[in-house]
Order: structure tokens, then sequence, then C-alpha cells
């Protein structure tokens, strides 16, 4: 991950879009349960029409996947429809909710800084066991082989601790963010 990352952040991108979009599925549910039809069509459903389109022209801009030019056409016409439907119950403002949702979206990049902050923890405490190479004699051979076992596995032990600990707080966190600002009252 630390010499090529996009992968990972393409991971942590696709959660994202997985956890927003059933987000907005569930948001129109509930509103249409609560017989909210205009904000589950204004709303819900412009955004429904509006996240698939944009990631089929951004897979297309970023030559990630040939697409048909048809592909490319329905992803225009779902943009254009999207943002049509998200204006007419709130004109102008509809492109703060847009420009939202890519916030939201790039919140779970927080998952590629945290995957990233752990191999790059497990690496220094790596070179930091290496300092202790090359062992001397026999005696004191064993005695820094001991100590770099002491470090490797408590430093080791923290870092993995300590990471467990911030991927379960920042997945709660945009669980509750991202997920639940829009289908949970």
């Amino acid at each position: 991950p630390l010499r090529n990352p996009i992968p990972l952040f393409l991971v942590s991108l696709a959660l994202g879009l997985i956890t927003i979009y059933l987000s907005v599925i569930l948001s129109t549910i509930t509103h249409i349960k609560q017989k909210e039809i205009k904000t589950a069509i204004f709303e819900d459903f412009s955004l429904l029409i509006l996240i698939p389109s944009l990631v089929i022209l951004i897979i297309n801009m970023l030559d990630m996947l040939e697409m048909p030019s048809n592909m490319v056409m329905i992803g225009f016409v779902g943009v254009g429809s999207g943002l049509v439907l998200a204006n007419i119950k709130k004109p102008v403002l509809a492109l703060f909710d847009v420009t939202g949702f890519i916030g939201d979206l790039l919140s779970f990049a927080r998952i590629l800084a945290l995957g990233l902050a752990t191999v790059g923890l497990a690496m220094t405490w790596n070179i930091i066991a290496e300092m202790f190479l090359p062992l001397d004699s026999v005696l004191g051979g064993i005695i820094k082989m001991v100590l770099i076992l002491i470090i490797l596995l408590a430093f080791h032990t923290f870092n993995f601790l300590f990471q467990t600990l911030g991927a379960c707080i920042h997945s709660l966190r945009l669980q509750y963010i991202e997920l639940f600002n829009r289908c949970y009252s």
C-alpha cells in the first residue's frame, strides 16, 4: 500500500459509495413510508439516479474500464436528470447536496489513511529493532535477540491494538455521519 496506495484508495471509495447509496435507499424507503413522496422523489430519487451516473462518468473519465458510448450517454442523461430533479424542490441549494455527497465520499479516504499509518508504524518498529543489529558476541547476541523480540512483540501488539481501535472508531463515525444523517431519526 505504501508503494501503490491507489487500489486501497479505490476500495475505500467503493465502501463509501456502497454505504452512502445504502443510506439513500433507506432514506427513500423511510420517506415513502412517512408519505413524504415529494421528498422521496426530489431529494432521494434524484441521488439514486445521480450517484450511479456519476460513477459511470468518473470510470469513463479515468479510463478505468472501456465504456461503450451509449453507457456514457446514459451517464450524462442520468447526471442531468438527477440534477434537474434535485433542483425542482430547492433550486441552487441542491448543489450543496451534491458537494456534500462528494465530501461524504472522500471522508472514506480515512480508511486509506489508517491502513497507511498502520503499515508505516510497523515499518518504523522494524527499523528500530534492526538498529540493535549486528549481534556482537554469543551472550550479547542472545541478549540483543531477546531485546529485539521484546521490542517487536510489544510495539507491534501496541500498533495492532491502537489501529484496531482507530478503525472501529472511524468506521462507526463514518456510519453515524454518512449513513444515519439520511435515514435515521
